[in-house]
């Protein structure tokens, strides 16, 4: 990849990352803060930087240049990304747990 003051990249599971932006890493990272997964910074095939627009950049999957995928399908299929479900713990026992509780 050619040195470049800033720029955006993704992972194949689409979380999108940055560098050289106040408040952002000074340099590209090699994997997604959020999943591990590989870092795409330009084409792989072209080397054409990545869309800028944070919403095209998301749904990109192939380069606007040379129309190669960003990512191989294996390694695609490879990156699910599950959000973590929300657990929501209260201090307040329901029916169930009073009913247990008054025994």
């Amino acid at each position: 990849m050619e040195q470049r003051a800033r720029g955006v990249g993704k992972c194949a599971a689409d979380h999108l990352g940055s560098f050289g932006y106040p408040t952002r890493p000074a340099e590209c990272y090699g994997f997604c803060s959020q999943c591990g997964g590989s870092m795409v910074w330009d084409c792989p095939s072209c080397h054409a930087t990545l869309p800028d627009d944070p919403d095209e950049l998301k749904l990109a999957h192939f380069c606007r240049e040379c129309g190669s995928p960003y990512f191989e399908a294996a390694e695609r299929a490879a990156e699910p990304c599950e959000e973590p479900a929300l657990r929501i713990i209260s201090g307040r026992a329901g029916p169930a747990e009073a009913a247990d509780r008054a025994g």
